[in-house]
């Protein structure tokens, strides 16, 4: 019994030996998945994909002003270039005629610029610099008038350099420069009217001319405000209207003859017939020019002469 006994015991010991064995290796089980899943909860969510916030939203491109003001510029450039590109072909030759000159302004080069301008106007520049390209357009749309108006002024300089220094000083490259070729200037003494002398030859033709509208003549004339008494007089005699001139010569002398005549440097000196109706009245007539607003004038003391001329003497005249 005793021993039937013990073998029962030695059996429960057995058992239960074997039942701590097998619960040592749940537990190492468990502890192994638990430790894998720890492992797998730090690997499934790293935090260096979940928020790459630096790159998705970077500060670089959020900077307008600069950007938009390259734009701008990009694009004015490209109208600027379109209107040389139309003006290439323009050229002032030797053998070129004032008619030549006038057609070539008049139809090509004052239409080109208008659109040009049309075309500017159309874009819309960065609000902080609006101002500055409103001045630049303002400066652009005199030019073309005065292009318009005197053909010859380029002769003189050129009627739209106010607004391409504007454009230089914002960033402009294209339209920064001129769309029309400058004329060949050439002074002297020359049979055949070069076109720098027939420049001023226009304007003491076209003022002498009777019927030449007051608000023209006035255009024409040096310190007209000075002489708008004068003026108004002269327009108003039948002597006047009738009276012509005929330029034969133009000279540009040099600083000292234009001092000596109370005349600025930018002087010339005409040679040039009177005509009253179809009559020449008098030949080889010196007068003066002056260059005044970029085109060129009949001076003031010319202008007396021919006031008294008419009997209409200036206040100042003896």
């Amino acid at each position: 019994m005793v021993c039937r006994f013990g073998r029962i015991v030695a059996a429960v010991l057995a058992i239960l030996a074997l039942l701590a064995a097998g619960c040592g290796s749940d537990g190492s089980s468990d502890a192994t998945a638990s430790t894998t899943t720890e492992a797998t909860t730090t690997t499934e969510a790293p935090t260096t994909t979940e928020a790459p916030t630096t790159t998705e939203a970077p500060t670089t491109t959020e900077e307008p002003p600069v950007d938009e003001r390259e734009q701008f510029i990009s694009s004015a450039d490209a109208v600027c270039a379109e209107a040389h590109a139309e003006l290439a072909d323009v050229e002032f030759g030797a053998d070129v005629t004032e008619d030549d000159l006038r057609v070539l302004i008049s139809d090509r080069a004052v239409p080109a610029l208008k659109s040009e301008l049309d075309a500017l106007r159309a874009l819309t520049p960065p609000a902080e610099d609006s101002a500055t390209i409103d001045a630049m357009l303002e400066a652009f749309a005199e030019g073309i008038d005065a292009v318009e108006t005197q053909p010859f002024s380029l002769l003189v300089s050129d009627p739209l350099g106010d607004a391409q220094v504007l454009a230089r000083e914002y960033g402009f490259e294209v339209c920064g420069t001129s769309a029309i070729p400058e004329p060949p200037v050439d002074g002297g003494n020359a049979a055949e009217l070069t076109l720098d002398q027939r420049a001023v030859a226009a304007s003491f033709e076209e003022f002498y001319d009777g019927a030449t509208p007051i608000e023209r003549a006035r255009e024409l004339l040096e310190d007209a405000e000075g002489h708008e008494e004068t003026l108004t007089a002269l327009r108003g005699s039948e002597t006047l209207a009738a009276f012509s001139t005929i330029v034969t010569d133009v000279a540009f002398p040099d600083e000292t003859t234009c001092s000596a005549e109370d005349l600025d440097s930018g002087c010339a000196v005409v040679t040039h017939d009177l005509l009253l109706g179809e009559t020449v009245i008098s030949t080889g007539n010196i007068s003066y020019a002056v260059v005044e607003d970029s085109v060129w004038k009949v001076s003031s003391g010319t202008f007396c002469v021919l006031a008294e001329r008419a009997g209409v003497p200036c206040p100042e005249s003896p």
